[in-house]
Protein backbone atom coordinates (compact mmCIF):
# COMPACT_ATOMS: atom_id res chain seq x y z
CA UNK A 1 0.00 0.00 0.00
CA UNK A 2 1.05 3.53 -0.63
CA UNK A 3 2.27 5.45 2.41
CA UNK A 4 0.25 8.57 1.60
CA UNK A 5 -2.95 6.53 1.31
CA UNK A 6 -2.37 5.00 4.72
CA UNK A 7 -1.49 8.31 6.33
CA UNK A 8 -4.65 9.89 4.86
CA UNK A 9 -6.76 7.08 6.31
CA UNK A 10 -5.14 7.65 9.69
CA UNK A 11 -5.77 11.41 9.41
CA UNK A 12 -9.46 10.81 8.63
CA UNK A 13 -9.76 8.42 11.56
CA UNK A 14 -8.16 10.94 13.92
CA UNK A 15 -10.48 13.72 12.76
CA UNK A 16 -13.52 11.50 13.11
CA UNK A 17 -12.39 10.36 16.56
CA UNK A 18 -11.92 13.89 17.88
CA UNK A 19 -15.17 15.10 16.33
CA UNK A 20 -17.04 12.25 18.04
CA UNK A 21 -15.26 13.07 21.28
CA UNK A 22 -16.28 16.73 20.97
CA UNK A 23 -19.91 15.81 20.29
CA UNK A 24 -19.92 13.38 23.21
CA UNK A 25 -18.48 15.93 25.65
CA UNK A 26 -20.80 18.62 24.32
CA UNK A 27 -23.86 16.48 24.94
CA UNK A 28 -22.72 15.56 28.44
CA UNK A 29 -21.91 19.19 29.22
CA UNK A 30 -25.22 20.40 27.83
CA UNK A 31 -27.14 17.88 29.91
CA UNK A 32 -25.18 18.90 33.02
CA UNK A 33 -25.90 22.57 32.34
CA UNK A 34 -29.62 21.90 31.92
CA UNK A 35 -29.67 19.83 35.12
CA UNK A 36 -27.83 22.60 36.98
CA UNK A 37 -30.29 25.20 35.68
CA UNK A 38 -33.27 23.12 36.79
CA UNK A 39 -31.74 22.47 40.22
CA UNK A 40 -30.96 26.15 40.81
CA UNK A 41 -34.44 27.21 39.68
CA UNK A 42 -36.02 24.55 41.89
CA UNK A 43 -34.02 25.70 44.91
CA UNK A 44 -34.91 29.32 44.26
CA UNK A 45 -38.59 28.59 43.67
CA UNK A 46 -39.20 26.35 46.67
CA UNK A 47 -37.00 28.02 49.28
CA UNK A 48 -38.04 31.70 48.90
CA UNK A 49 -34.49 32.93 49.44
CA UNK A 50 -33.68 36.49 50.55
CA UNK A 51 -31.58 38.73 48.33
CA UNK A 52 -28.23 37.53 49.69
CA UNK A 53 -29.24 33.91 49.25
CA UNK A 54 -30.20 34.57 45.63
CA UNK A 55 -26.90 36.34 45.06
CA UNK A 56 -24.95 33.37 46.44
CA UNK A 57 -27.03 31.01 44.32
CA UNK A 58 -26.35 33.14 41.23
CA UNK A 59 -22.61 33.26 41.90
CA UNK A 60 -22.49 29.48 42.42
CA UNK A 61 -24.50 28.96 39.24
CA UNK A 62 -22.17 31.14 37.17
CA UNK A 63 -19.07 29.47 38.62
CA UNK A 64 -20.27 25.91 38.03
CA UNK A 65 -21.64 26.80 34.58
CA UNK A 66 -18.28 28.35 33.63
CA UNK A 67 -16.40 25.32 34.95
CA UNK A 68 -18.52 22.97 32.83
CA UNK A 69 -18.10 25.14 29.72
CA UNK A 70 -14.33 25.41 30.20
CA UNK A 71 -13.96 21.69 30.79
CA UNK A 72 -15.73 21.05 27.48
CA UNK A 73 -13.45 23.50 25.69
CA UNK A 74 -10.32 22.03 27.27
CA UNK A 75 -11.15 18.52 26.07
CA UNK A 76 -11.22 19.73 22.47
CA UNK A 77 -7.75 19.57 20.92
CA UNK A 78 -7.47 21.99 18.01
CA UNK A 79 -3.97 20.91 17.00
CA UNK A 80 -5.18 17.54 15.70
CA UNK A 81 -7.78 19.00 13.36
Amino acid sequence: MDRSFLSEKIERFIRKYYLNRLIHSGLIGLSLMIALYLIVNGIEYFSWLPTKGRLILLILFVCVFSFIALSILCTFDVTTM
